[in-house]
């Protein structure tokens, strides 16, 4: 009954706009749970095993350095990533649901989702990194949880050099392949990123002109003399 209540109290205080985005919380929270969870049972990820797999199979796809870094950073150390992607799973899952350390929590998946598309596992990690980047913003506007933050030049400029490092990389413009691409991914990815912090700076005039100072009048001292002989002035 006390936790019935809690969850009550809980629902009447939601606003609109979290209501609206309950399905991407809920959805983001039990999907990196679910991936944490599939790892945990999985006697093979406790000994490096399946990651090292996961890595020597996703060699051939990953774009850009992230063929050498999977065989020199990544293999080498296939054990302690192991556990760790699986924690971190677990744990950004926990955020997302409960509220708790959220904005840590989305910029967690994010990166974890940028790291597997760049290995060329695109789906369903493209489709995470909207969901999360709607919740961002949604965050960052204080739409939901307490920790509003401005849109900032340097996030968007970030995004920016994201695109430039994905995009000479891009293999395919078919239809039927741009979603296998990781370097095409990554690179809309990035655009819809910026786009989305440069339409938030626009919208607090981040750009607009300053406004102009109005100009001084110099105060004029004029002297002059009645007809009786006594000084005056006048300004």
């Amino acid at each position: 009954m006390i936790l019935l209540r809690i969850l009550a109290q809980r629902v009447r205080s939601m606003t609109s706009i979290e209501i609206a985005l309950l399905p991407f919380t809920l959805f983001l929270g039990l999907g990196w749970i679910r991936a944490g969870v599939e790892k945990a049972i999985d006697p093979s990820w406790w000994t490096g095993a399946a990651l090292t797999d996961w890595l020597l199979v996703h060699r051939a796809t990953a774009i850009s350095i992230f063929p050498f870094v999977s065989e020199y950073v990544f293999e080498p150390f296939a054990l302690t990533i192991a556990i760790v992607v699986m924690a971190a799973q677990l744990v950004i899952g926990v955020g997302i649901l409960t509220g708790r350390s959220l904005r840590d929590a989305l910029h967690a998946g994010l990166l974890l989702n940028l790291v597997f598309i760049a290995m060329g596992e695109v789906d369903p990690s493209a489709f995470y990194v909207m969901m999360q980047l709607s919740l961002l913003t949604a965050l960052n506007l204080g739409l939901i949880g307490d920790d509003r933050r401005p849109a900032e030049l340097r996030r968007a400029v970030g995004w920016g050099y994201t695109v430039a490092f994905a995009a000479p990389q891009i293999t395919t413009l078919h239809p039927a392949e741009v979603i296998h691409d990781p370097a095409l991914m990554i690179s809309t990815i990035g655009v819809i990123a910026a786009g989305l912090e440069f339409l938030l700076l626009f919208r607090n005039g981040y750009f607009d002109a300053p406004p102009t100072q109005p100009m001084a009048v110099p105060r004029v001292d004029v002297r002059f003399t009645d007809p009786v002989g006594a000084e005056r002035s006048s300004y």
